[in-house]
């Protein structure tokens, strides 16, 4: 419960750290409530997919030295409402 307790006091600016990274990943790897929930995702839809992608991620990306990679990217999500339409001249 204690990995609990720090994330939640966590202030602003929330910066991903190692140490809150470490707290993030015990929580994901010994709270078996948490892994039923992704079991559970498809039919309530509690959580975004990728969510469990970075949390599995999370050593890499909480480096200093980090770039975000092609697989990053595609499951960064935004959400959107709607229809977005953007028109582009291409010049030959």
């Amino acid at each position: 419960m204690e990995s609990i307790e720090i994330i939640s006091k966590h202030q602003l600016p929330r910066k991903l750290t190692q140490e809150i990274a470490g707290h993030i990943s015990y929580i994901w790897e010994n709270h078996p409530k948490l892994r039923d929930i992704f079991k559970q995702f498809h039919q309530k839809k509690i959580l975004d997919e990728t969510t469990e992608y970075f949390w599995n991620e999370l050593d890499r990306i909480c480096a200093d030295d980090y770039i975000p990679n092609k697989q990053d990217i595609i499951n960064v999500r935004y959400r959107t409402t709607g229809i977005t339409e953007k028109k582009f001249e291409i010049n030959e």
